[in-house]
């Protein structure tokens, strides 16, 4: 975690710049926060306490208002550029003009955006939120931080050294792969990916098992991978995680459970020759927190946020009105909390 410290200045000055409605947008129908006093948010913000790291995919001119909701929610925020092209990887040449090869473009600009941000975290080898940039903190503060800081309820079973021998033991939800943040599932349909929390052992399972949904091109493995975890078509088989795993590799080599083996089924991680075999023989899922434990703040939450307004319930959800919605935003000029790096050519 980060402890207060200079690099939160300009942070604190760009959120007292914003104007008083800016939590509502574009609109203010049905918005949650028309009463809401930044300054009171600003002072709440300026007191010492530990903060967490976040990416953000977004573009100058919408960055502002989501790296204002992270910064309310405990993270420092920086902005990974999204992404603007009428052709992708799987189609080369995509009609334009045929909604369902526009909507696979667009998604796999999203994808490939997420992408960088899954590798800036192993670069860097710090756990960061990634948030798209219509995010808006539905909780707060304290309850997002001491949610990750606090234990999964489900006990994972760990090796203890002997033979044979095992016992079962809780885990802080941060130090999982991958922990939704906001969710939109229904029953057991999917999860949703505005708002997670990776660790970089996280980042390179997601990166490795996500690369091998893109170069397959298949549609139903591609879009799983905006789904998250969840397959509508597979209720009951995860597909990039195991929620039952350890998140410890130390204490758990091995993830061999029911969901891991589905996941190495659904993508063909071992067959691209892009993962090393041993990886492949312990079923390297991701090791995720479920996302049903969000499931709490559903009913709590129905009552401000209406769905006419916002999507989904967690920690996070998605402002739908107040925000244009967009997967295709330009590159444009960089703002000042910009990564100012980035290998891939659509960025030089």
């Amino acid at each position: 975690m980060l402890q207060h410290s200079e690099a939160l200045r300009p942070h604190l000055k760009l959120l007292r710049g914003l104007p008083p409605d800016w939590r509502c947008g574009a609109s203010s129908a049905g918005c949650a926060f028309q009463n809401g006093s930044v300054d009171v948010d600003v002072m709440q913000l300026r007191s010492n306490f530990r903060w967490r790291h976040a990416l953000i995919i977004s573009e100058p001119d919408r960055y502002e208002r989501a790296a204002a909701e992270a910064l309310l929610g405990g993270f420092i925020p920086t902005m990974i550029p999204s992404i603007k092209r009428k052709h992708s990887a799987c189609i080369p040449k995509a009609n334009w003009s045929d909604p369902t090869e526009q909507s696979l473009v667009k998604s796999e600009n999203a994808a490939t955006a997420f992408q960088h941000g899954l590798a800036h975290i192993l670069e860097t080898g710090i756990p960061h939120a990634i948030f798209e940039d219509d995010i808006v903190l539905a909780t707060s503060r304290a309850e997002v931080q001491n949610w990750l800081d606090s234990p999964s309820p489900t006990f994972r079973r760990v090796d203890c050294g002997l033979n044979k021998c095992s016992t079962s033991q809780a885990f802080a939800r941060s130090e999982f792969d991958l922990v939704p943040l906001g969710s939109c599932g229904v029953r057991y349909n999917h999860g949703c990916g505005h708002a997670s929390w990776f660790t970089p052992a996280g980042a390179r399972r997601a990166l490795a098992l996500w690369r091998a949904g893109l170069i397959s091109c298949k549609k139903s493995n591609f879009i799983v991978d905006l789904s998250w975890y969840i397959n509508a078509k597979y209720p009951k088989g995860g597909v990039l995680c195991s929620s039952t795993c350890a998140p410890n590799r130390t204490l758990t080599p091995y993830c061999t459970d029911w969901q891991a083996k589905q996941v190495m089924s659904n993508r063909g991680i071992c067959l691209d020759g892009r993962d090393a075999q041993s990886d492949c023989d312990k079923g390297e899922a991701l090791r995720c927190v479920d996302w049903r434990e969000q499931k709490q703040f559903a009913t709590l939450q129905r009552a401000r946020f209406l769905r006419t307004r916002y999507k989904g319930y967690g920690h996070f959800v998605q402002d739908i009105v107040g925000v244009k919605p967009t997967m295709t935003a330009g590159i444009g000029a960089r703002s000042t909390f910009a990564m100012t790096t980035n290998d891939d050519p659509a960025f030089t």
